[in-house]
């Protein structure tokens, strides 16, 4: 740490000691140093820091926590002489870029203890949960004995706990420390050792380990972003949740378990229109249970309407909500859809969590994440192979088309290429759902028993292909025939992320099917030998209406699949085998079945 006193600028003893390792000249009293110092490496996981004053000039906060430090020690004063004009702009600063903050103070040691700490409170105000507790800078005599220094600093603890609450912080070096005089009384304080250009640092008496560790002055290691210059960094012993439990507790805080997509490092790619499930996975660090209102929200900004919204959201700004109770140390996860938009592009979806009617994690006083740190990089594309519905001639599931046993469904699909790349003739295929499994519908006129046919020629991208279709009533029941697209060797449609849909069985057909000569069902959609539909009838056979068509069922509908409308344009044609076929229904919403003809054909 670099001091300012009276506008002069001092080398610092502990810099005198660590660079030339002899002890300070010139003191009232001659500071003893050690021979056998005590090394402590870190335990294991380590948290990376910084501590600044106004020699670092301004600072972006934000820059700094996104170059990897998630806490900083600013300094309030050097004594009670001069105050450090930088100070409340770093320590808003660091609380509003989501770090860990604390607060030290250069202590002076012919300077009253009690004074200093009570201008460090005056000038911090209330600590806030989990701001660190203040630290004492403890680096110089300069002018004071050894035990005068020791006296102030025992001064200050005793201020800063009283009026606190917490245990203060002692920053020093053991060739420093470790020659003044009863300094047994300060093993209970938390020790922050500054010790340079070592893989792990000594201890001063009496600590035997380290809660913070000043490794470097910033002239051996790179500069941090955001800060100009040479700067101290620092690292703490232990977990980020160690950490922020050190500034006393947090109500609302939780730690970042697992999430089902890419961190956003990794762009995760995405068809236009296609639905992933997805969940983040967090951790209740705090003191308070998690409840139906602890939720998942937009931020940058916050509450914003995202794109990616979907109905398994709460809200456009909320994906989800807790279930049930989450206590402190339990782990819960969030569940929620990410529904890609219409549009290419890339996009940064960023959320934060909140106790509605309370606080977001990262407002001061709670313990985060902050709103920049729960993120995902979206690349949404246009798919290759997709299919949008253009025109279709047959009632909508679940409105059943009522028919006798050995009757024949034909007519076509016409779907538009909304896709890049051309369907080919031959290799762009209708088939029946469940994939590549044999249909019992399939006729003759099928490529296959699991292929039912191809465009008659190529679709370029923006043209409309038809698939002609032809189904088999063999066998008495209640049945819904799914449907879905393929590029032979290459891709389903509904298979992200070169296909972009329709999904496998949107394309669908409900079937009536009763033996022959038995009544048709009443109220269903009924195939008519003079070219029309009706209703069921109660008795055998199929209704008729005496050559014409019906006029109800010649009805226009903007319905989508799962609609009991059955089109427009006149209705289903129904004739002898190989009788002409009737008019197309129009255009529902979505990808939807369409056959312009339906005959009956005995067998």
């Amino acid at each position: 740490m670099i001091r300012r006193h009276i506008g002069v600028v001092s080398i610092l003893a502990l810099a005198a000691a660590t660079a030339c390792g002899g002890p300070p000249n010139g003191n009232a009293e001659k500071i003893g140093w050690t021979s056998d110092p005590v090394t402590v490496c870190a335990g294991g996981t380590t948290v990376e820091g910084v501590d600044v004053s106004e020699f670092q000039g301004s600072i972006n906060w934000t820059s700094v926590h996104n170059s990897g430090r998630d806490f900083a020690i600013t300094r309030v004063s050097d004594g009670t002489g001069h105050l450090d004009p930088t100070f409340k702009a770093n320590w808003a600063g660091i609380k509003a870029a989501g770090m860990v903050r604390g607060v030290y103070q250069f202590i002076e040691g012919t300077e009253s203890g009690t004074a200093q700490a009570d201008l460090l409170l005056q000038q911090v105000g209330t600590l806030e949960a989990g701001d660190l507790p203040p630290m004492a800078d403890v680096e110089v005599l300069d002018g004071a004995s050894g035990s005068e220094l020791v006296s102030t600093v025992a001064a200050w603890v005793a201020e800063i706990k009283a009026k606190t609450g917490r245990t203060p912080m002692i920053y020093t070096a053991p060739g420093f420390w470790n020659g003044l005089p009863n300094t047994g009384q300060f093993a209970s304080e938390v020790l922050v050792v500054a010790n340079w250009q070592v893989s792990c640092p000594d201890t001063p008496t009496p600590w035997t380990s380290w809660k913070f560790w000043q490794y470097d002055d910033g002239q051996t290691t790179p500069d941090v972003p955001g800060i100009s210059g040479a700067v101290d960094k620092d690292k703490f012993n232990g977990s980020l949740a160690q950490l922020q439990a050190i500034g006393g507790p947090l109500p609302y805080a939780a730690q970042f378990v697992s999430q089902s997509f890419p961190l956003a490092s990794t762009a995760l790619t995405m068809v236009e229109g296609q639905v992933i499930p997805s969940y983040i996975e967090l951790k209740n660090v705090g003191t308070k249970d998690w409840d139906s209102n602890t939720r998942i929200g937009t931020t940058q900004p916050r509450d914003r309407k995202s794109v990616f919204a979907d109905s398994s959201w709460l809200a456009p700004n909320r994906l989800a909500a807790v279930k049930g109770t989450v206590k402190p140390g339990g782990t819960y996860k969030f569940t929620f859809d990410l529904a890609a938009p219409e549009k290419a592009g890339t996009y940064d979806e960023y959320f934060g969590v909140v106790q509605e009617g309370v606080a977001w994690f990262s407002d001061p006083g709670q313990g985060g994440p902050p709103d920049n740190d729960l993120e995902v990089q979206v690349k949404v594309v246009a798919p290759e192979y997709r299919g949008t519905f253009k025109d279709q001639s047959f009632p909508l599931a679940p409105n059943a088309l009522a028919a006798h046993a050995g009757d024949v469904v034909t007519g076509y699909i016409e779907l538009t290429n909304s896709g890049t790349q051309p369907w080919k003739a031959g290799t762009t295929k209708l088939a029946p759902i469940p994939r590549d499994k044999a249909s019992p519908f399939a006729d003759k006129s099928w490529l296959s028993t699991t292929r039912i046919s191809t465009v008659e020629a190529d679709v370029a991208p923006g043209a409309v292909g038809k698939f002609e279709v032809t189904l088999d009533t063999n066998t008495v029941g209640t049945f819904t025939v799914e449907f879905g697209l393929v590029e032979e060797s290459v891709t389903w449609f509904a298979d992200p992320t070169l296909g972009g849909g329709p999904t496998d069985g949107f394309l669908k057909v409900a079937l009536d099917v009763v033996a022959k000569g038995a009544p048709l069902p009443d109220g269903g959609v009924v195939l008519q030998p003079d070219g029309g539909i009706g209703a069921g009838s109660s008795s055998g056979g199929s209704s008729s209406s005496g050559g014409g068509t019906d006029d109800d069922a010649g009805a226009d509908t903007d319905a989508g699949p799962g609609n009991g409308d059955t089109g427009s344009s006149g209705g289903c044609a129904v004739s002898p085998a190989g009788g002409g076929a009737g008019g197309a229904w129009a255009a529902g919403i979505g990808v939807l079945f369409a056959l312009v003809g339906i005959r009956r054909r005995s067998r």
